[in-house]
């Protein structure tokens, strides 16, 4: 079944990147999509992965096809040089790197999320709702299918606290910072939308979110939902003259409460999950991750300054521990394979559009940008909470939340500049 369903879509990922090459707007709608569901079991496999990466060539062909028929020209912000500044010293870092292959991979996967930064950023205005809208959809449809795989593991009596998810989800502690990642821009479509089916929808979004996190047992996806709780209780405090505005968010609120206390209650493994954030000695995945920050400290004082090369933190862990096993940390990968140089301008592309973000969101005559800037800045501290236990700083759902930002401002200061 997992097969056939795979090449199914390998199929629908190839007729949408044929289709790409005439309208690159709609891969890239389906790229965002995919975001989402290719963490999905019955859909993760190498073919799936191989159609993403093709979907991906050729959306970038279709806009550069587009732009040079159009004759439109490419919006290069200030960021997107920072960003290149980071790419390029992953390419460079082939040139010291223990094992060059790596470093060498790792560039090309470097300069896939730049490509996919830019064209986000080259969005035409309101087209980047659009794009937000499908990594929403997209989360739907996983969260649905992943919350099928857990009814029926539950209902059949499976031991849902060892098979988490009840084995829906190939990747739960990723799936649970993404969809951690998309809480406040479903909040923020409910907010804006006027169609009554659309909103139940991204209702649906939010609470089935949050009791998908909570059954992935993911510590990191939990604490990724702190930015999204703190955003619920300063939007009551702004709604409270409104009854319906505020009985929503209780609802939310109330919904993801009961799911904690249940599940809690419920699952042995998942007490001792919990526990390890006042004792990690408890459990051995909670201690992996300080012993990965150890020998993460050990090998940056090998090479301070510009690191031991791009994708060959992995290689050192191994010989420290003698276990397999990627880095569980975004900025400490960064600070080992790119040294201080590459951290510094991976926290200087963050701060960036942090400030972009907060300036938009501070300005009264922010129009309509200011709600978009508002979940934005909301879900990018979710996935900078999430990068403090995953590595993020090659992934797609992290260069979409940037890229929206980066396309945001760009048409808010257009807007300005026009006034």
């Amino acid at each position: 079944m997992e097969t056939v369903l795979s090449y199914i879509s390998l199929g629908i990922l190839a007729a949408l990147g044929l289709y790409s090459l005439y309208r690159p707007f709609a891969g890239l709608l389906a790229l965002s999509f995919m975001i989402p569901i290719e963490m999905v079991s019955w859909v993760f496999s190498e073919t799936t992965f191989t159609g993403i990466k093709i979907l991906g060539i050729t959306v970038l062909i279709g806009f550069l096809f587009d732009m040079a028929v159009h004759r439109r020209r490419i919006k290069f912000i200030a960021t997107f040089a920072i960003l290149s500044a980071l790419v390029l010293l992953a390419w460079l870092s082939t040139l010291w790197a223990e094992v060059p292959k790596w470093s060498l991979w790792s560039g090309f996967v470097f300069t896939e999320m730049l490509v996919f930064y830019l064209l986000i950023v080259n969005l035409s205005k309101g087209a980047e709702t659009n794009f937000l809208k499908a990594f929403i959809f997209g989360n739907i449809v996983s969260i649905t299918i992943g919350l099928i795989a857990f009814a029926t593991s539950y209902l059949e009596g499976g031991e849902i606290g060892v098979t988490r998810y009840g084995g829906g989800v190939i990747d739960p502690n990723g799936f649970a910072s993404i969809t951690a990642t998309s809480l406040p821009i479903a909040m923020m479509f409910l907010r804006t939308e006027k169609r009554s089916f659309l909103k139940v929808l991204f209702l649906y979004a939010i609470i089935g979110g949050f009791f998908s996190i909570i059954i992935s047992q993911s510590r990191g996806g939990l604490l990724a939902t702190i930015p999204f709780l703190l955003y619920l209780l300063y939007f009551l405090f702004r709604v409270k003259k409104n009854a319906g505005g505020a009985l929503v968010v209780i609802l939310i609120a109330a919904a993801a409460a009961a799911s904690f206390i249940w599940f809690y209650r419920s699952v042995p493994s998942y007490i001792t999950r919990i526990e390890t954030f006042q004792d990690p000695t408890g459990e051995s995945a909670a201690m992996a991750r300080f012993v990965q920050i150890d020998v993460g400290l050990k090998v940056f004082e090998e090479s301070p300054l510009f690191g031991v090369g791009a994708g060959n933190f992995r290689i050192f862990i191994e010989r420290y521990t003698s276990i397999e096993m990627v880095s569980h940390n975004t900025f400490m990968s960064v600070l080992v394979e790119l040294g201080i140089a590459g951290l510094l301008i991976f926290l200087f592309f963050i701060f960036r559009h942090l400030k972009m973000l907060t300036r938009i969101a501070l300005d009264r005559a922010r129009g309509e940008f200011g709600v978009i800037a508002q979940s934005l800045i909301v879900s990018m501290s979710a996935a900078l909470v999430s990068g403090l236990t995953l590595s993020w700083e090659s992934k797609k759902i992290f260069y979409l939340i940037f890229g929206c930002a980066g396309a945001i401002y760009y048409h808010y200061k257009r807007q300005k500049e026009a006034s």
